[in-house]
């Protein structure tokens, strides 16, 4: 439909491709697989509702646009105030970019009787002011934590946060298999959560990934993974519990609790939380993008939420947060005296047994 055959030489549907007699090829990539652009030639791509796309498929690209004088749309319905919000300030900003919203005021494509009519038959206002009218400021159909993201926001708590070296560091993960590994790096302080740092990559195993943590000017660590860590690497077929300690890190496994309880858990924890908004950038966007579809059938949202690139900070997020209260940071000498000497206390104290608990303090 959008090329007439005159123009098109030849078309490839399982590679959803068409070259153009002039010499273009135009081929669609889902929005999920942009690491198969790497390496390519491209010279223009155009993202189709960048704002609920993964931006890392605009990081990872950028360069070879760069590299090739190349070109760029970002075409989307505005999804609160994340990514490609922030995008467009930017553009709006910039005298290299272009930026244009057009509502439907703008486009007369609609009326005001067509937006009535949207209304009277049960269209929440917030999704008419997202869909009709380019509206930035109305919350996120079925965000989970918008809520919670909001007071963050309302708050000041989505600022600078630095470490602080006299308090231990911990970590937080989401494993994957296939997908993305995250990683939070918090500190306590109190009542208080300081998320300090974040990490993720994908494509990269295990290894990469603790060798990553290890390298972070960070000491006393303790880190918590999801149940999953018990599962078997394809490789190797050892747990993966095993190979992480092979190479140095002892993880903690978090509570096993089911998909909603660990929402409503982090609900509960993200209210005390700072969040450092340049180190966990991707991470404040994914809590905010984080969202459940609305079934048009049922006239409600689906209980599990979408699974796409804001999944995987999340779910790290929530390992934190089903996680005992008690795992505080084991000091090196109740640590070593556990280890080595589990019939002598601390300076000659009284021994380990089942009635003294040297972590008491700690807990």
């Amino acid at each position: 439909q959008a090329f007439p055959p005159e123009i098109v030489k030849r078309k490839r549907e399982d590679e959803m491709m068409v070259e153009l007699k002039n010499g273009p090829i135009i081929r669609l990539v889902g929005g999920d697989n942009y690491d198969s652009l790497v390496g390519s030639n491209v010279h223009g791509i155009v993202f189709s509702e960048y704002a609920i796309m993964d931006p890392k498929a605009w990081s990872l690209t950028r360069p070879i646009l760069r590299e090739n004088g190349g070109w760029a749309a970002f075409i989307s319905t505005p999804r609160g105030y994340n990514h490609f919000h922030d995008l467009n300030e930017m553009a709006k900003r910039n005298p290299q970019w272009f930026s244009s919203v057009m509502p439907w005021q703008k486009t007369k494509v609609l009326t005001q009787e067509d937006i009535d009519e949207e209304l009277l038959s049960g269209m929440p206002e917030e999704l008419v002011r997202q869909e009709f009218e380019c509206d930035f400021t109305a919350a996120l159909m079925g965000a989970v934590y918008g809520k919670e993201m909001e007071y963050l926001e309302t708050e000041g708590r989505l600022a600078t946060v630095p470490h602080d070296p006299r308090l231990p560091v911990y970590t937080s993960w989401d494993l994957g298999i296939r997908d993305a590994r995250s990683i939070w790096f918090l500190q306590r302080k109190g009542n208080e959560i300081r998320a300090i740092d974040f990490y993720e990559n994908r494509g990269e195993g295990l290894p990469h990934h603790i060798s990553v943590v290890q390298g972070k000017p960070y000491t006393d660590r303790r880190h918590i993974a999801p149940h999953d860590i018990n599962v078997r690497e394809y490789t190797s077929g050892a747990q993966r519990i095993d190979v992480a300690r092979s190479l140095g890190i002892n993880f903690t496994v978090a509570s096993k609790l089911n998909l909603e309880d660990g929402i409503n858990a982090t609900r509960t924890m993200l209210p005390r939380m700072s969040m450092d908004k340049d180190k966990c950038e991707r991470a404040i966007n994914a809590l905010k993008q984080y969202r459940r579809e609305f079934d048009d059938e049922l006239r409600v949202f689906k209980q599990a939420p979408v699974h796409d690139w804001a999944s995987h900070p999340c779910d790290a997020l929530r390992t934190a947060a089903v996680a005992p209260d008690d795992l505080g940071i084991v000091p090196d000498w109740a640590r070593d005296q556990m280890t080595n000497n589990p019939g002598v206390g601390h300076n000659g104290g009284p021994p380990m047994t089942d009635e003294y608990d040297p972590l008491s303090a700690f807990r």
